[in-house]
């Protein structure tokens, strides 16, 4: 008898907790589509009417970095004379009418913080297109050790999505990097459109790539030393460009843009980077060869103002000219 009570106990409690198991799963599932449309309408009127600053975990897009323009361009644009990749120092740097006056046909292919992984990146989609003469790619130490997220979700936000997008996200595995790809799903599954903003920041989109600093310099020397460690998985990325470069027979060269004397100073294994890119290739760095004004030439320590970009540019030309020989096609 008491064996027959426990079994009945026993069973009624396995119906009961089978129960409340189906209800709890039933109660899950029904919540999952509705946390999923809460969490894609606070993603969407979020980034929609929140300014970028408080979007610590997405990415708009048409920030100050004119990446939207920029790489509508990059799809039009097509057999340049010169391409340029690198981060701000090559959207600041490098001003496409000071080449066009001396011939060449050009695109400025850079973006905010970009690494050698988005380089990469970039060049996949836009290499064969844009089929230049000649690559002109800016290392800058510091990206070598950052992760570059940042500058893979401004790129998500501002261009197609493709699987490529999806394999690099899925790489990165970050929070902020899903969300911007979210974002920019849901922006093209609405229709939504994307205003062509000129000036952004204090800064002027100018066709070919170019953004034109039109703030004030404010120069604040450097003190001491410090180290940028390089990440072996961004000198990976940077080995590949080259070989993508080497694979279609593409010449290149490497540079570094100018910097104030004192930071570029501070850096105190700067010696190491310069010889890691000079195994590369032929590399150039402007630092040794130019010196420039700190007061008159510098946005800040490492991104010239309009002035020293058209004193930079000239010595760019000159090199191209003299150096390495390369000349305008007419």
């Amino acid at each position: 008898m008491v064996r027959h009570l426990f079994i009945f106990s026993f069973k009624r409690g396995i119906d009961s907790f089978g129960g409340k198991m189906k209800r709890y799963l039933r109660s899950l599932l029904l919540f999952i589509p509705f946390a999923l449309l809460v969490y894609l309408a606070l993603l969407l009127l979020s980034a929609e009417a929140l300014p970028q600053f408080l979007l610590n975990n997405v990415t708009r897009h048409n920030g100050g970095g004119h990446s939207y323009l920029r790489l509508k361009q990059a799809k039009e644009y097509k057999n340049v004379d010169i391409l340029f990749l690198g981060s701000s120092h090559v959207t600041a740097g490098f001003d496409p009418r000071i080449f066009s006056n001396s011939g060449y046909q050009t695109f400025n292919l850079g973006s905010s913080a970009q690494t050698p992984i988005q380089t990469y990146y970039l060049l996949e989609r836009y290499l064969d297109s844009l089929n230049p003469r000649l690559v002109i790619i800016d290392a800058y130490q510091y990206l070598f050790q950052i992760d570059g997220v940042e500058s893979m979700a401004e790129l998500a936000a501002n261009d197609y999505l493709g699987k490529d997008t999806l394999s690099y996200t899925l790489m990165y595995n970050n929070v902020r990097l899903y969300n911007t790809v979210v974002y920019k799903c849901l922006r093209d599954l609405l229709g939504l459109k994307t205003t062509e903003k000129r000036v952004i920041s204090h800064i002027k989109y100018i066709d070919g790539g170019y953004g034109e600093g039109l703030s004030k310099s404010n120069i604040n020397e450097e003190n001491g030393t410090f180290r940028y460690i390089l990440d072996p998985k961004q000198c990976q990325y940077f080995s590949n460009v080259i070989s993508m470069l080497k694979n279609r027979s593409i010449p290149y060269i490497i540079i570094q843009t100018p910097y104030v004397r004192s930071y570029y100073e501070a850096i105190s294994n700067r010696e190491e980077f310069n010889l890691y890119l000079s195994s590369l290739g032929d590399y150039y760095n402007f630092n040794e060869i130019m010196k420039l004004d700190n007061n008159k030439d510098f946005k800040d320590v490492h991104h010239l103002n309009q002035n020293g970009v058209v004193k930079f540019d000239a010595k760019v030309l000159e090199l191209l000219k003299t150096d390495i020989g390369f000349t305008t096609i007419n």
